[in-house]
């Protein structure tokens, strides 16, 4: 079955037209508006949304975005709001694929602003027809009509759209771009936007077809995340490349490819070392880079009980998956809480206890993780299970005295 179909509707030109032209396709689809309150008339233009998707007979999704998290991010407000749409597109219609109205003059500005970043290939192919960011999927079936192309239809059909005023406004790139370079640029060469996003699609078949190439040579030799010390920069930045795209993350700027060069230089590259990306974070550790997201602590215990031949199999929000089978007669309390340090278990077999912080030291769990990694204890405070890593005697006793089970499944945190 296909996925279901969304229409990205911010009430402008662009958006209307596609509205207008997939409704004129009779296609089955809904549409979604972000209303990020950023602007006095928000309102009236979510009402705008609603009552042109009334006429159209088209579903309405609207969605809104909290403003002062966008106006506070660090990312810069056109990044968080770009972020947090994706992110309302995911919730709002659900495994639907998102039509957006990027048309062919957006794909010469977006060339543009990736080359003046210093883009790779894989950049500088800009915005792909096909693509899947963060998760969701997204079609960009304009983006071979040019503004004009758009303009046109939209009068030709009567259609009426909103008029965004930050779109004049000269402190963001796109507009200056927009409003100063390209046409200086169209001055002197008319067919400059046509041009420019002509490279762009050239440099997307370049760098998917690398892409294809040096995937085919790394498969079962050189793993995208292990950082290598005989294979060369380029390769070690084209891999990092492709796992960040296969994961729907942004690259990374192109100056953290030299601090990832300097750390496979240095004398102790086992040292705490962390990439900060858009929206991620990488970071090393024992010859890989693991890509981390920033999560908020974890403080507050929980307790459960399982009564007499009761069974528990719950999934705790950004911890992990509990599952407990209780055959015994009497009811079963566990708690689970953060390490606070200085926590020891015994584990079996052994004839003294270990310190919390030791067992872990030797696991596979990179240290970031390790404190949400619960402490799971029985009612008395004798602690039972150190995540998934380690279980002690007393659990062991109650699985042997009782066939009490008890297990643990981390979200994958990396």
């Amino acid at each position: 079955m296909p996925s279901p179909l969304a229409v990205g509707y911010s009430g402008g030109r662009d958006s209307t037209v596609l509205l207008h032209w997939l409704q004129r396709l009779q296609l089955p689809f809904e549409a979604i508006h972000c209303h990020h309150g950023l602007q006095p008339q928000a309102d009236a233009w979510a009402a705008h949304c609603q009552q042109t998707c009334d006429a159209l007979g088209v579903p309405l999704h609207i969605v809104r975005l909290d403003a002062q998290a966008l106006q506070a991010s660090t990312d810069g407000i056109e990044a968080a709001a770009r972020h947090a749409r994706l992110a309302a597109f995911a919730h709002a219609v659900p495994a639907a694929t998102i039509a957006l109205a990027h048309h062919q003059d957006d794909q010469a500005e977006t060339f543009l602003l990736r080359a003046l970043r210093g883009s790779s290939a894989q950049g500088l192919g800009a915005m792909r027809r096909h693509a899947q960011v963060r998760g969701v999927r997204l079609w960009r079936p304009l983006l071979t009509c040019t503004r004009d192309d758009l303009q046109r239809y939209a009068l030709e059909h009567g259609l009426h759209w909103i008029e965004d005023p930050s779109n004049s406004d000269l402190r963001f790139d796109r507009n200056f771009l927009r409003q100063q370079i390209v046409p200086l640029l169209q001055s002197r060469w008319p067919a400059a936007t046509q041009r420019l996003a002509r490279s762009a699609e050239l440099a997307a078949h370049d760098a998917d077809a690398l892409d294809t190439f040096l995937h085919r040579q790394a498969q079962g030799s050189l793993h995208p995340l292990r950082l290598a010390t005989d294979a060369s920069a380029p390769d070690r930045h084209h891999a990092l490349r492709r796992h960040l795209r296969t994961m729907g993350l942004a690259p990374l700027p192109e100056t953290a490819y030299g601090e990832l060069d300097r750390l496979i230089r240095a004398p102790r590259p086992d040292s705490d070392f962390a990439l900060q990306g858009d929206g991620y974070t990488l970071r090393y550790w024992r010859d890989h880079l693991h890509v981390t997201h920033e999560l908020p602590d974890w403080t507050c215990p929980i307790k459960v009980q399982i009564p007499p031949g009761g069974s528990l199999d719950e999934t705790f929000t950004l911890l992990g998956r509990l599952q407990v089978s209780n055959p015994s007669p009497e009811t079963l309390i566990l708690h689970l809480h953060p390490r606070r340090g200085g926590e020891r278990i015994q584990q079996p077999g052994r004839s003294h206890s270990h310190t919390v912080k030791d067992i872990l030291n030797t696991s596979e769990v990179p240290p970031w993780a390790r404190q949400r990694l619960p402490l799971i204890s029985d009612v008395e405070g004798t602690l039972w299970w150190i995540g998934h890593i380690a279980s002690s005697e007393a659990y062991e006793r109650a699985h042997r005295e009782h066939e009490i089970t008890v297990s643990w499944q981390p979200h994958d945190l990396n």
